[in-house]
């Protein structure tokens, strides 16, 4: 059996987290935010759809940084995706290689891609070559982005292109 809590876009919330816990459901699927809560009160028998610490690699800025770390110790292996940046908290290191790859009139060379942190189905992602763009997306919005030199050739399929997800069910350790 599973239950599941969402919220909906109305704003109702579906079923407390007492609730669920208490259920003689086997799997829990929750599709909130946040999540800490629930790993404390699931009984021993129930899954969940999430595991602690899913938010260091599902949050782009987070990812990032993750990538950056791992890369910093094994740059041969970590070499499979294009340069990125957090901001706000790497602009300066970003704003210098802007600066460095930018031609005349501060425009830089490269397109860089820019992804809000926590969005999701494209929205708040634009192309630019145009650091007073980006900056005024950082400070206006107040939330954290990634930036990413875009991949000027990458891969299609059908002339489209594509992310590619894996989600995998782990039943026991």
């Amino acid at each position: 059996a599973t239950s599941s809590s969402s919220s909906s876009s109305s704003g109702r919330a579906g079923k407390s987290q007492q609730q669920l816990s208490r259920s003689n459901c086997n799997v829990l699927w929750v599709d909130i935010a946040i999540l800490h809560d629930f790993f404390f009160l699931i009984q021993p028998w129930q899954c969940i759809n999430h595991f602690p610490g899913m938010c260091n690699i599902a949050r782009k800025t987070r990812l990032a940084q993750n990538l950056e770390a791992m890369k910093n110790k094994f740059p041969t292996e970590y070499n499979f995706y294009p340069q990125t940046y957090s901001l706000p908290k790497d602009f300066t290191a970003f704003g210098r290689h802007f600066a460095s790859d930018s031609g005349r009139g501060g425009k830089s060379k490269h397109t860089w891609i820019i992804k809000p942190d926590g969005g999701a189905k494209g929205k708040g992602i634009f192309l630019t070559r145009d650091m007073a763009e980006i900056q005024y997306a950082v400070q206006s919005n107040g939330c954290s982005y990634v930036a990413q030199r875009y991949i000027t050739r990458p891969c299609l399929i059908d002339g489209k292109k594509f992310d590619l997800r894996l989600y995998v069910l782990v039943t026991s350790c």
